[in-house]
This record gives C-alpha cells, sequence and structure tokens, in this order.
C-alpha cells in the first residue's frame, strides 16, 4: 500500500489548477497534523491510547457506517454489489479529505467492503479495519522514537523494498481470494 501511497502524494496537478493542487495540499497538511497530535507520543500509555481511538475506535466506527451502514443500504436497494462496494470506497476516502492518500485509502475501503461480502461478516472488516490503523499507529510511533521508518522504507526502490512489495502484493491477493472462496462456498 506505501507504493500506492508514494504514487498518490507525487500526484501534480497542471499549473492551470494550482489554486486547487494549494488547496488540497493544505487540507493533506492540516489532517496530518492533526493525526500527528492524536499519534505524536512516544510514551507507552499514548500509543496505547492512540491504538484505542484511532485502531479500535475509528476502524470500528467507520465499518458500522461504512460497510455495515452505506454499503448495505446500496446494495439492499437493488445497486450491484460491486457498484455498491466500489461507491462506498469513494465516499469513505473522500470524507477523509485526504486528496493524497485517496487512491490508497480508496482500495482499503474496496478491500474492507469485499470482505464483509464474501466472508458474509461486517466483523472480518472490522477487525481488519482496527489491525491495519493500529499498525498504522505503532509504524509511526517507531518511526518518531528514531527507529525503523516503514513507511520510507516500503518506498524505496531497493530490491529489498520491492521483494517487501511484491510480498504483500502477493500475500493481500492470497487472502483476498480466500474470502472470495469463502464467499463462493456459501
Amino acid at each position: 500500500m506505501n507504493v500506492v501511497v508514494a504514487w498518490n502524494e507525487s500526484i501534480r496537478l497542471p499549473e492551470s489548477m494550482s489554486a486547487l493542487e494549494e488547496f488540497m495540499r493544505n487540507a493533506e497538511a492540516n489532517a496530518m497534523a492533526m493525526t500527528q497530535q492524536l499519534i505524536g507520543t512516544d510514551s507507552i500509555g499514548g500509543i496505547v491510547m492512540s491504538i484505542l481511538i484511532i485502531g479500535l475506535l475509528a476502524g470500528f466506527s467507520e465499518e458500522i457506517f461504512f460497510r455495515g451502514g452505506l454499503q448495505r443500504l446500496l446494495s439492499t436497494a437493488g445497486m450491484n454489489i460491486h457498484v455498491a462496494v466500489w461507491l462506498t470506497a469513494f465516499i469513505f476516502s473522500a470524507v477523509h479529505m485526504q486528496f493524497y492518500g485517496f487512491v490508497p485509502r480508496m482500495l482499503l475501503g474496496a478491500m474492507f467492503g469485499y470482505m464483509a461480502v464474501w466472508s458474509g461478516s461486517l466483523w472480518i472488516a472490522v477487525i481488519a479495519h482496527v489491525t491495519n490503523n493500529s499498525l498504522v499507529v505503532i509504524a509511526q510511533a517507531v518511526a518518531d522514537s528514531g527507529g525503523a521508518d516503514i513507511n520510507r522504507m516500503a518506498t524505496d526502490s531497493t530490491p529489498l523494498s520491492m521483494t517487501l512489495a511484491a510480498i504483500s502484493l502477493i500475500a493481500t491477493v492470497g487472502i483476498m481470494y480466500l474470502f472470495r472462496r469463502i464467499g463462493a462456498g456459501k
């Protein structure tokens, strides 16, 4: 996902849209500052609190609203399930108002959506979302404390980074394939 994040962050708009790009970059900086305030501690208590707020509370509530509410409403109202998953993922990403994280967040939203659909359980998507958010908090805390910056490492074009990205992609596709197979067996 960090490779997609780096690509999304590198997008530059044409000069004629410089005011829009400036607005988007400012919104991104404000969102990052707010996130840093939530995560910005290296104490164990602060990290635990960040995991509870960003990992557990945000992951749980977003899945209840987006996949459990909106996606279910759209799909039960007669919308094609794939359209419902992707529309919900689009809205999920847009609501975050982080334009330079839009594509990766939309892909995560679609992945959570398909997990819920294919497994038949919203809890699978909740667990995945909570895990993702919690790992982001932990990775940021490690980087802030002077440890390895996983985000930077994941976007390097070194053979190790590219190998890790390929392994991550293969694992993600494999897990999603298993969810699809489980869903097809129902």
